[in-house]
């Protein structure tokens, strides 16, 4: 029996390990930061900052800097931040876009797609709202959470199970659309949202004891985010997606996912690849094991759940066409 209850689909890998990479990167950059501070702060250390410039690049040999100012030190703090949060949420972005295309080719395949409307594998939630001067509209408001639920609704999905993280999110949301289109600067509705005391009695619980907890603005304040807040950001929407994955697992049934198994790894024009490239059925083999967990009491069984679908003769097919051409993408 082939058990995929603790699968993973690719939308979740996706977001899964840009989350893993994003918790080492933010804190080797923050590291690298802290360094840079020791080495070219302090007074007698003047003109250090100026010739780390010019080793960097070839082509900055006249660096506008020549020391470490405490505004320099604040301002490289936060942008790090700032561009991880942007980083974040892009990465949920295209976990959506994925999630709907995973739905879209399912309902396709089983001429179920009339039933929600899906037309098109495009993102469901994700809508750049219209940014404004923040003085006389209600300015960057940002309905994803609404977007999010509706979703869920859509496909039948129950949404009580990420409630209490949306709030949340909604903040750092704010903090994003702030940073990329406000100039860094506090919108009326991220004004409004951080004076809302449910969220900061929510992140209280989430944050640990050495971290600063979220900060409440008034308009036009700069946006900063702690980098510790970064990765919750990013730990809170992996639980979203988490949550997602097992929803859509549950959409999509064995046959479901047995089917996109063999379109991420087979079928599609930008195949995934392993280290398992010599036959067909090692390729979906160990796809099904190592790259989408799912566990096999033994290895024909994939093989013969394929050939209940019709699958398996197009799938040697396009083994010949593409692994015999070597046509392989990267992993």
């Amino acid at each position: 029996m082939i058990d995929i209850s603790n699968a993973q689909l690719d939308p979740y890998r996706g977001f899964h390990y840009f989350h893993e990479d994003l918790n080492i990167y933010l804190k080797v950059a923050l590291s690298s930061a802290l360094l840079l501070v020791r080495h070219s702060a302090e007074p007698q250390d003047s003109d250090k900052l100026h010739d780390l410039i010019k080793l960097a690049h070839p082509s900055w040999n006249t660096p506008p800097v020549r020391d470490m100012s405490i505004d320099i030190q604040r301002r490289t703090h936060a942008s790090i931040s700032a561009f991880a949060l942007i980083s974040v949420f892009s990465a949920f972005d295209d976990f959506l876009i994925g999630t709907k295309a995973e739905l879209h080719r399912f309902y396709s395949a089983t001429e179920s797609s009339r039933h929600i409307g899906m037309n098109k594998a495009t993102p469901t939630i994700i809508e750049e709202t219209n940014i404004n001067d923040g003085e006389e509209n209600d300015d960057d408001d940002d309905d994803s959470e609404e977007r999010l639920r509706a979703f869920y609704a859509k496909n039948g999905w129950d949404g009580r199970s990420i409630d209490p993280i949306l709030k949340v999110v909604r903040y750092f949301r704010l903090c994003r659309n702030c940073i990329a289109h406000r100039n860094g600067r506090a919108s009326r509705a991220l004004v409004k949202h951080s004076s809302d005391a449910d969220v900061h009695k929510l992140v209280s619980n989430l944050l640990d004891k050495a971290s600063n907890g979220l900060r409440k603005y008034v308009i036009n304040e700069d946006v900063f985010i702690e980098p510790t807040q970064a990765i919750l950001c990013s730990h809170l929407l992996r639980k979203i997606a988490l949550d997602a994955n097992k929803k859509l697992l549950g959409t999509l049934g064995f046959d479901g996912f047995l089917r996109s198994v063999a379109h991420h790894t087979m079928f599609s024009e930008t195949i995934v690849r392993s280290d398992a490239y010599k036959t067909p059925e090692a390729v979906l083999n160990f796809a099904l094991t190592d790259r989408y967990r799912a566990t096999m009491s033994n290895r024909e069984e994939c093989i013969q759940e394929m050939k209940r679908l019709g699958l398996w003769k197009k799938y040697m097919s396009e083994f010949e066409r593409k692994y015999g051409t070597g046509y392989l993408s990267e992993y």
